[in-house]
């Protein structure tokens, strides 16, 4: 089980999500480039970090993979695994992830706020700080954070924004048939009104990979895998591109699973409620996902 961060968040983030799903397997928390708090360890781009995570993975573990869980740009960082085909993933868990390109005012924006964010942070500007715990991470993942942000450099986060900010779906893989090899699909619900990386390894970072060959023309017709994906997504405004990325993809993958969280902001249940994460994620790996309802115990 495969699990992938987000922007300027760290590994450590998964720390729930590790204890939790170890039990069952063998889970490695990914640490992105830009991510590790080596300022010489740049983020470049998308495509290369799946790149190195397919390496990793491949002479360590083999093609199968039971589930990759990928929380906002390391959403679109593991659909990217799964449109490359390399691996052979039984469950793609989106969170939140941006999959459609946005204009170059809106790139502009990010850019400009994320470089804010940075360059505040690394100054440990008292009022950054402050927000740390109720607008993005709890309180205990501060001190991961700050040496993360602390290796960040300008050109990783550019480079970060230029990639989510430019993705597009690629919907060109034909693969087996799920009503052919027995899993089936899954109907749409919910729509609403450390045994993991081995002591002193990084994941991904520092490993090699060779030249990714570009992505074949996007097939018309919806694509055929038998890949299950959920695409998790609050009901804040934060999440109208989340959801516009989710409306999309369903478009290629008729048998993605969407489903809300009331009241939850951009990736926000992950970290502040991660028992209810998982018991999602869990149900839906054990196709059990239309059994629940949300519940409205999200963290306002």
């Amino acid at each position: 089980m495969i699990l992938i961060h987000g922007t300027l968040t760290p590994w450590q983030s998964w720390h729930a999500q590790v204890d939790y799903f170890s039990q069952k397997y063998c889970v490695v928390a990914v640490s992105l480039s830009g991510h590790t708090g080596d300022i010489a360890d740049e983020f470049e781009s998308i495509d290369d970090e799946a790149r190195q995570i397919e390496e990793y993975v491949l002479s360590r573990f083999g093609p199968r993979v039971h589930a990759v869980c990928g929380v906002s740009l390391g959403g679109s960082i593991a659909y990217r695994l799964f449109e490359n085909g390399r691996l052979e993933i039984d469950y793609l868990i989106l969170d939140g992830a941006p999959l459609v390109p946005l204009n170059w005012l809106i790139t502009t924006f990010l850019k400009k706020q994320g470089l804010a964010i940075v360059h505040k942070s690394q100054r440990r500007d008292p009022k950054t700080l402050e927000r740390f715990g109720s607008y993005f991470l709890p309180d205990k993942y501060l001190s991961y954070y700050l040496e993360l942000v602390d290796g960040m450099s300008d050109a990783s986060m550019l480079n970060l924004v230029k990639s989510v900010t430019s993705i597009q779906i690629n919907p060109s893989r034909t693969v087996v048939n799920p009503a052919e090899d027995g899993r089936g699909l899954l109907s749409e619900t919910a729509r609403p009104s450390e045994p993991t990386v081995p002591t002193g390894l990084t994941a991904p970072t520092g490993l090699t990979a060779p030249t990714q060959p570009a992505h074949p023309t996007a097939q018309t017709r919806p694509a055929v895998t038998g890949t299950q994906i959920l695409f998790l997504c609050g009901t804040h405004f934060s999440e109208s591109h989340s959801l516009n990325s989710a409306k999309t993809l369903k478009q290629h993958y008729p048998q993605l699973t969407l489903w809300f969280f009331q009241n939850a902001s951009h990736a926000e249940t992950v970290v502040h409620n991660p028992v209810r994460w998982n018991a999602v994620v869990e149900m839906f790996m054990d196709g059990k996902l239309s059994e629940i309802r949300e519940n409205r115990t999200i963290r306002r």
